[in-house]
């Protein structure tokens, strides 16, 4: 029976591990706001498979294909500085920053923050940066931080010997609780068997 209980709460928590899974944000600087000098770009960068992400900036009213390197990262982060981006060596404008980060298994998920206003050389506005959307996991057409997953054509990787994919672990599971409610059975007729030589 304790075997039984056990294996249920294990299952339970592996459940609860594939829900709580960490997806990539911008939190700083925030849609439409107004920023000089060098500027901490915060945010999580953590994903299951993370391999590699770079933070990226371009001019708003420029060509969607023309970003440029901020920073390279190597590590993943959550709840972090992602770069440092010193805008004084750009012309002040209206800027989108992003965050593109790769899976391992090839696919990458990117996080946009539009709006943001370069001011060093011009006088600032009014700041009135627009408050963050709750998080969705479905891309919007607004200009919004929302994470959209883009597919891509990763050269093939060699094949791991050791890797497990979620059917196997849950074919596993099923194969692992079987055999616990077999063995759980076999108990309860050995018991039953023993009482009865007992009493005759």
């Amino acid at each position: 029976m304790k075997h039984l209980l056990l294996t249920f709460v294990l299952a339970g928590w592996f459940a609860l591990v594939q829900q709580t899974t960490p997806a990539p944000t911008l939190d700083r600087p925030l849609p439409g706001e107004a920023v000089q000098g060098v500027v901490l770009i915060q945010g999580s960068s953590a994903v299951e498979g993370f391999a590699s992400a770079q933070v990226e900036f371009r001019y708003e009213g420029g060509s969607a294909e023309t970003w440029f390197l901020i920073q390279d990262q190597t590590p993943a982060i959550e709840s972090g500085t992602l770069a440092s981006w010193d805008t004084t060596t750009i012309t002040d404008g209206i800027y989108r920053i992003r965050l593109r980060v790769l899976r391992q298994d090839g696919n990458i998920v990117v996080v946009e923050v539009a709006g943001v206003r370069v001011r060093n050389y011009t006088a600032v506005e009014t700041n009135t940066p627009a408050m963050m959307p709750e998080t969705t996991h479905q891309p919007t057409a607004t200009q919004t931080a929302t994470p959209v997953v883009i597919r891509s054509t990763p050269t093939p990787m060699p094949p791991n010997s050791i890797s497990v994919t979620g059917t196997e672990l849950r074919g596993s599971a099923l194969a692992g609780l079987g055999v616990v409610a077999a063995l759980f059975l076999l108990l309860i007729i050995y018991r039953a068997v023993r009482r009865r030589t007992r009493r005759g």
